[in-house]
């Protein structure tokens, strides 16, 4: 799609970190990852029934082998990477400016 915009043609050897960087937007893996925060800090501030799924324990064993990473562990390793604690989500303004700055900075120039 990003060739598409830019009228790049596949034969045109031209890196991808160049198109974003034309196009000023990030890579997929940092949007997504501000998304998720943005999204987990929402439901840590909320009081409704969607907090209370998160710390829901599901019954029974679990399938042989390596478990699949779960969401709630993707967060936490957002916020490590992005440099924010659970306690941050209590001020939205803090936890909005952190994600904002971690995707400025995250736009290639």
């Amino acid at each position: 799609m990003l060739r598409w915009i830019c009228s790049v043609k596949q034969a045109d050897v031209v890196h991808t970190l160049d198109l974003l960087a034309k196009l000023g937007l990030c890579d997929l893996e940092t949007t997504i990852r501000c998304r998720r925060l943005r999204w987990y800090g929402h439901i840590l501030r909320s009081t409704s029934w969607i907090e209370k799924i998160m710390h829901l324990e599901v019954e029974g064993n679990r399938s042989r082998g390596r478990p699949r990473k779960t969401w709630i562990e993707n967060v936490r390793e957002d916020m490590r990477i992005v440099g924010l604690s659970v306690s941050d989500a209590c001020h939205r303004t803090l936890w909005r400016r952190a994600i904002a700055d971690y995707y400025a900075t995250s736009v290639p120039r």
